[in-house]
């Protein structure tokens, strides 16, 4: 498990990120009993293939119409700022996510339109390759 340092004793970075999740309206959390996480319920992607409901997951997802840029926005927000690692590493990441992912025209990208070929055209060009 990866601890979170910043949470309870034995609790994960994950678990501690999911309220964060939650109050900000991001849906796309399966909410399982406690005790449950394993064996996979029946009728769950994993188990026998079949996807969650809106439903089941507690809404609609919203990853169609974001942007990769309001995604990072959103994972700075919530899963870095409970991440167990030191501030430098925090520190670099957010600033690795503003000046080189989340600018526009990668960062303009709706999640559900992202292609490889997106990604393999940031590289390129950070690379000095395009």
């Amino acid at each position: 498990m990866l601890e979170n340092r910043n949470g309870p004793p034995g609790v994960g970075v994950y678990a501690c990120a999911y309220p964060l999740y939650d109050e900000r309206g991001w849906p796309n959390s399966l909410k399982l009993p406690r005790g449950q996480k394993w064996p996979p319920p029946k009728g769950f992607t994993g188990c026998d293939g079949a996807t969650p409901s809106a439903e089941c997951k507690g809404g609609a997802g919203r990853d169609a119409t974001r942007t990769v840029a309001e995604w990072l926005a959103q994972w700075r927000e919530t899963t870095l700022a409970v991440a167990d690692c030191k501030d430098s590493t925090r520190s670099l990441y957010t600033t690795l996510s503003r000046k080189h992912l989340e600018p526009a025209p990668f960062g303009a990208i709706q999640l559900d339109r992202l292609r490889p070929s997106d990604i393999e055209a940031l590289i390129d060009q950070s690379a000095g390759w395009a």
